[in-house]
């Protein structure tokens, strides 16, 4: 690795992480040796070699492999081996790898571009970054894992010989008490495989409804950032441009700060600025402003801050709390930089916190960490507690009443980096969102195609997740511009990243999942919502438009392709919706009230609408009599969104319609020829 490394590079770090071997290397020191020995081949200035020797778990070694620009695993060319698992770590944590041509790796030998350095450089590999492997996500993935499994279990219940599942059990388990009895084996042997094939079923069970907060997602370590979990020195590599730009917003207060520590501050900063994206002008409260770096860069960006400190204003939250002009439940976003582990009742601390804020409102914190630390030992002066991962999932989670972590929480911090007094600790951060009751939430991501059918049959609408590649997304911007779509029109095939929406992977998915094989795409159109003027302070403010459903809709125009029985709209969404930019409503189950009518006041419904906030990229599925609407656009911005129609083939109009011009299906792939043909046309 170090020769590979600075035959290339006159710059690099690299770190090298052996741990002790508790069966050949139990004192670690050969570990050491060989590390060391790393260290003196150096011979580049430039080039550093960092390394460490602490045994890491699961977590830990993703965090480490995600930090990295590039893993390297240059194992020797031994003849013979196991495929080693060690790159499937890499692959976890979404980084570019390379590899030998070792026999350890020849199921990775023939990915494409390569990645070992026999065919390309270190470099090359960098700037290929994760497309050889990305296959093998899908491949690997969880779904694809619960499926093979289900369908083992599948073949063990149904006896398919051609598949068969051979449970070995000790004869001793065969018998009952009574051993000369042969009926009473024959049904101790069924009670045992009965346990058996309930245990895998509870498995699958398990597998299938894992929540968020038992399960890790890798997506964080491809640039998404981790909002619930360690600030160590992993994290200060990431925000380096946020500490930078503090230094840039408030020169002279950063001066007077610990290097190490401003890594809070610089998460705060960064993290407020992500969720401020959501509202055209944020109502913002920063709980212990005095000398916090975060809140004057954030000042300095334009933000209007309310601030509540005992320097500054003689008060703590407590005081401003009970203030009679302090309106609950109204702040956007309300923040704190490591004052929480000052506080002697935190548990107050939190909860009017949680009552400050508005729905959907969103609570970011930082405090003092230490996983050892338990009630009566030594702390550093001033502080009233550490917190540990148990403390804070125990003690702090329950008191965030109708609230939610923004994220999956990563606190599991044994080794911690940062000294100070004496004391070696670190930081967690703490990020969670008020609860809407009009938002609709649900975790879309983990529906299988099964569940994904039945939950559009059950309330009329689904959602798919990033149903368009961020760089397809991108084409398609591109593309609107350069071709002037404006308004409503159907005139958008000619821009070329459009029409493969029509036979897009994710979304045929789900309609033939719901629909079987046969469907049909029979029109699509580009809509793009103006901003409009916010009401002013005292006025009625609506963000949503009239409930309706699709059904008929066009008929007065002589356009009857919406007068099947069964149809459903895509809504291909290409920017992020939040409560001010024009957002989906939906009313669940509203495709099963057979008394309303098309066209008639749906507004009774108005109490079980919900809001669903799909982000770019996102798709909504809803029937034609599911009952939604969408909204007014407040924001700054323009709501651009695609909508295209299709039904199952048996689904037909009352009345003609327009044939689809030969040039588009002759100059259209076979996939979307056999999604055309039909409309306006005979099979």
């Amino acid at each position: 690795v170090v020769d590979a490394v600075q035959k290339e590079f006159d710059e690099a770090i690299i770190r090298v992480h052996i741990p002790s071997n508790g069966i050949v290397d139990p004192d670690g020191k050969e570990a050491q040796r060989q590390a060391f020995a790393c260290q003196k081949m150096v011979s580049k200035r430039g080039i550093k070699v960092e390394l460490s020797h602490h045994f890491m778990t699961q977590d830990g070694v993703l965090d480490f492999l995600a930090s990295n620009t590039i893993n390297a695993f240059l194992y020797d060319y031994i003849k013979v081996g196991g495929i080693s698992s060690s790159t499937d770590h890499a692959i976890a944590s979404q980084r570019p790898f390379v590899i030998t041509k070792s026999i350890m790796f020849r199921h990775l030998m023939n990915l494409q571009p390569s990645v070992a350095i026999e065919d390309r450089s270190i470099k090359e590999i960098i700037a290929g970054g994760t497309a050889p492997y990305q296959h093998l996500l899908t491949e690997w993935s969880h779904d694809r894992m619960v499926q093979s499994y289900d369908k083992i279990i599948d073949n063990a219940v149904q006896g398919d010989q051609k598949s068969a599942v051979v449970i070995t059990i000790e004869p001793e388990s065969l018998f009952t008490p009574n051993k000369t009895q042969p009926r009473g084996r024959v049904q101790h042997m069924k009670d045992i495989l009965t346990k058996v094939i309930q245990k895998s079923a509870q498995v699958t069970h398990r597998l299938r409804n894992r929540s968020p907060h038992q399960v890790r997602s890798f997506k964080s370590h491809k640039g998404k950032v981790v909002f619930n979990g360690i600030l160590d020195n992993n994290a200060r590599a990431r925000y380096r441009r946020a500490i930078e730009r503090l230094f840039e917003l408030a020169p002279e207060m950063m001066l007077g700060k610990i290097p190490a520590a401003n890594v809070q501050q610089a998460f705060v900063l960064d993290t407020v600025e992500r969720f401020a994206r959501e509202y055209q002008t944020p109502k913002i409260l920063c709980v212990g402003s005095y000398k916090d770096t975060a809140c004057e860069s954030l000042k300095k960006l334009g933000f209007a801050i309310e601030e509540i400190d005992p320097v500054v204003n003689k008060m703590d939250l407590n005081d401003f709390f009970s203030l009679p002009t302090t309106i609950k439940a109204s702040y956007d976003i309300v923040f704190s930089t490591s004052v929480i582990e000052h506080v002697p009742d935190d548990e107050k601390f939190i909860s009017q916190i949680v009552e400050l804020l508005s729905p959907r409102g969103v609570a970011v914190l930082t405090c003092d960490f230490q996983d050892k630390y338990r009630p009566g030992m030594p702390l550093i002066q001033g502080d009233c507690r550490f917190y540990s991962e148990f403390d804070l999932t125990n003690r702090i989670l329950p008191l965030l009443v109708d609230c939610a972590l923004v994220d999956a929480p990563q606190w599991h911090c044994p080794y911690p980096d940062f000294k100070l007094g004496g004391f070696k600790y670190t930081f967690a951060t703490l990020v969670f969102r008020k609860n809407d009751p009009q938002v609709l939430e649900y975790n879309w991501e983990s529906m299988t195609q099964e569940e994904q059918r039945r939950f559009y049959s059950e309330n009329g609408y689904l959602v798919v997740p990033q149903a368009i590649a961020t760089d397809h997304l991108a084409q398609i911007l591109s593309d609107i511009k350069t071709h002037g779509l404006r308004g409503t029109t159907e005139d958008i095939w000619k821009a070329p990243s459009i029409p493969p929406l029509i036979e897009n992977e994710k979304i045929l998915s789900s309609l033939q999942a719901i629909f079987g094989n046969k469907v049909q795409f029979f029109k699509g159109a580009y809509v793009e919502t103006a901003v409009e003027k916010k009401p002013k302070q005292g006025e009625e403010l609506n963000t949503r438009k009239a409930l309706h459903v699709d059904y008929g809709i066009g008929e007065a125009q002589n356009d009857t392709r919406n007068s099947s029985t069964c149809w459903v709209n895509i809504g291909y969404y290409l920017t992020d919706m939040t409560a001010e930019h024009a957002p989906f409503w939906v009313v669940p189950r509203s495709n099963t009230c057979y008394y309303l009518s098309p066209g008639s006041d749906m507004e009774e419904l108005a109490p079980n609408a919900k809001m669903i906030l799909a982000k770019a990229g996102d798709a909504i599925l809803f029937h034609c009599t599911t009952v939604h609407a969408g909204s007014h656009n407040y924001s700054d911005k323009p709501r651009q969104a695609f909508f295209f129609s299709y039904r199952p083939n048996w689904s037909k109009p009352i009345g003609a319609e327009p044939a689809w011009p030969e040039e588009f299906i002759k100059s259209s792939p076979s996939k979307r020829r056999s999604l055309l043909v039909g409309v306006g046309r005979t099979a």
